[in-house]
Order: C-alpha cells, then structure tokens, then sequence
C-alpha cells in the first residue's frame, strides 16, 4: 500500500481553490455523460430515423431539433501500411504533437 506525503498546502486564494475543484468536478462529470450519450445514441437514432430523419419538438420548455446524418470516414490500414511498405511507414509514422495536460483530483473530506 502507498503512502501519501504529507506537502505544505500553498496558500491559494477561494478563487483559485475553487477553479481547481470545478475542473476536477467538470471532467467527472464529462466521463458520466461522454457513458451516458453512447448508452442512449443508438436508440436515439432509430426513434428520429422513424419519423424520417429529422424531429422538432419541445421538452421542459426547449426547442428540441434532431437529425440524422450518416457520415463516412477514410482511414489509412496502418499495419497493412507497415507490412508492405516499412520505409514509407518509417517516414510519416512519427509526428511531434504539443499538449498541456492538467490532472486535478478531489477527495471530499
């Protein structure tokens, strides 16, 4: 079992403490609906593909308006890719990608 070390706290202003509490309860909160929408989609769809593909109706005093659209997508067969054509693969497999990562936990006291 790992232990925690004990930090000095910084002193941070309620602002600041609250901004980071609320970024940690957004992305929470993002992951129970990202599950939520994949749980419902599909029958979301066939209820507005029923009614021929778009819907206006109103629920808990909003305008509500769906539609279908069926989008394809190209893809490249990246194994297939490096099997047969290792140099080209070798040339364009890696790219440099820049990004700021922000990890923020609460435990509730």
């Amino acid at each position: 079992m790992s232990t925690l070390k004990k930090t000095k706290l910084n002193n941070l202003s309620t602002l600041d403490s609250k901004l980071l509490f609320n970024y940690a309860e957004a992305k929470t909160k993002k992951k129970a609906f990202t599950d939520l929408e994949k749980s419902i989609k599909e029958e979301a769809v066939k209820l507005v593909a029923k009614h021929g593909g778009q819907v206006f109706t109103l629920c808990k005093g909003h305008n509500v308006h769906a539609k279908t659209m069926f989008k394809e997508y190209l893809t490249i067969d990246l194994v297939k890719l490096k099997n047969e054509q290792p140099e080209i693969y070798k040339q364009y497999k890696t790219k440099k990608v820049e990004s700021t990562t922000l990890e923020v936990n609460v435990n509730k006291l």
